[in-house]
């Protein structure tokens, strides 16, 4: 990887991003979570499920290093004025380089741009890197759970309107 780097965001397919997605994962994510995305991803019954909760609106981006596709990003529109971000996958050579805190920059002022209130996601605990970078970037703590499959989460909320943060 060379560190002049040329990063663009393009808006692509939902998925051609869930191949790749599913082709990143293989490689840099635990097994279980392999397992996981393979059970998903199998053809029959739990194709048709994800094909319809793809049919609701979804913001689509690849990550490319000039014509390489190194990462993808998906959310979608959860309606009455929120954005979730769904899923980012960034190939392991390419982390740590400041691609995630860029994208977040980029589809934070996409939002806005389409008039969403506010964006949030769902975020492992031990994911603590990307948890800090978020609330640098004023992000709030606006939840938890406990998941079954993919362990204890927090919610994180970025309101775009500053108004909205009078409500909470």
């Amino acid at each position: 990887v060379s560190v002049a780097m040329e990063i663009t965001f393009k808006e692509r397919d939902t998925q051609d991003l869930m191949k790749f997605a599913h082709e990143a994962f293989n490689s840099t994510l635990d097994q279980q979570m392999v397992v996981h995305l393979n059970e998903i991803l199998k053809p029959g019954k739990n194709l048709d499920k994800i094909k319809q909760k793809l049919d609701v609106e979804r913001y689509c981006l690849g990550l490319y290093d000039k014509e390489k596709l190194v990462g993808c990003f998906i959310g979608k529109d959860m309606g009455k004025g929120t954005f979730r971000m769904n899923m980012t996958v960034i190939l392991k050579e390419y982390q740590g380089m400041g691609l995630y805190s860029r994208l977040l920059d980029h589809v934070l002022k996409w939002a806005k741009s389409k008039s969403y209130l506010m964006v949030d996601g769902h975020h492992n605990f031990a994911n603590s890197k990307i948890i800090a970078m978020k609330l640098k970037k004023g992000f709030f703590i606006t939840g938890t759970q406990t998941h079954i499959e993919y362990g204890n989460l927090v919610t994180l909320t970025h309101f775009l309107d500053p108004r909205r943060l009078l409500s909470i």
